[in-house]
């Protein structure tokens, strides 16, 4: 658990300062609680470091870890910093190049039990649950994919209502990350029993396909490519190259050998003899692919 993910930044952060002019004529007292008002956020800031030991105690792979503790925690905390009359739930705290509300990175951390409490009766009313970080504008949905967490995908959109072909900010959805990932058991989730849409394009004209040649994942080619037609396979992103182009290893070409051979139909023996010998390579991964999607 608290495995870090390495998502790249896709906006700076926009940094905003107010005119002289606009306070110099301001009288005292509302001087004096912009002050109060600053310390307080400057105080509530610490709660975000506590947020994140509290995640480290409740780990779900320890022993011993139950949802009351968790609860009792979380209420003392928050009690704790009720005096700023600051909701610090639903604040957006700085950290690894982006600014992520509690809610956000207990989904990074893939901490299930976090996140459901976050979405109780509760904390309801206090966490914006359906919020995006400010830079990379990645929701809940996308960080728990991003890290490989099934059942916190599943739960995230099958009972708090996540869109499961919501995008980020660059136009990726969950499988984008699913898929970058490798987690063969989130894509098949959210393919095969949350609907996920696999013809969507990002702003740099990739599709999921791109991005499984890309990792050079034969086996998600392979589920991608069944999904989809011919026309859609050859679509080039914005650096005009279609997916096969990312194809480096043997494996993954021959995937798309293997399709475009089938597709084109068998005419002769020499083809006949080659296809059978593809699809033969690829019998292991077929079968795999059918185990995973009984899941």
């Amino acid at each position: 658990m608290n495995k870090l993910i390495n998502i790249i930044p896709i906006a700076l952060l926009a940094a905003s300062c107010t005119h002289l002019s606009d306070v110099q004529h301001m009288p005292s007292e509302p001087f004096a609680q912009n002050r109060e008002s600053s310390e307080a956020n400057e105080k509530v800031e610490y709660f975000f470091d506590e947020f994140m030991s509290l995640l480290d105690k409740h780990d779900e792979q320890e022993s011993g870890v139950t949802m009351s503790d968790l609860e009792a925690d979380l209420a003392s905390l928050c009690n704790k910093y009720n005096q700023y009359e600051v909701n610090p739930l639903d604040r957006a705290y700085f950290w690894d190049d982006d600014k992520y509300t509690p809610m956000q990175f207990a989904a990074r951390q893939g901490n299930l039990r976090m996140v459901q409490l976050l979405c109780s009766e509760t904390y309801r009313e206090k966490v914006t649950r359906s919020a995006k970080t400010e830079t990379q504008e990645l929701n809940a949905l996308h960080l728990a994919a991003a890290g490989g967490y099934v059942q916190l995908v599943r739960y995230l959109i099958e009972e708090q209502g996540f869109n499961v072909d919501a995008q980020d900010g660059e136009g990726a959805s969950a499988l984008y990350y699913a898929t970058y990932g490798k987690y063969i058991n989130v894509v098949h989730y959210l393919v095969g029993e949350a609907g996920a849409n696999v013809h969507i394009l990002d702003k740099n004209g990739l599709s999921v396909l791109h991005i499984a040649a890309h990792v050079q994942s034969r086996y998600l080619t392979n589920l991608f490519l069944d999904k989809m037609d011919a026309d859609f396979v050859a679509k080039k992103d914005r650096k005009g190259k279609k997916a096969v182009d990312y194809a480096k290893t043997p494996e993954v070409q021959r995937a798309f050998e293997c399709r475009r051979i089938v597709q084109n139909g068998v005419t002769d023996g020499n083809n006949m003899k080659r296809t059978h010998s593809l699809i033969v390579s690829q019998d292991q991964e077929s079968v795999k692919r059918q185990a995973y999607m009984k899941l």
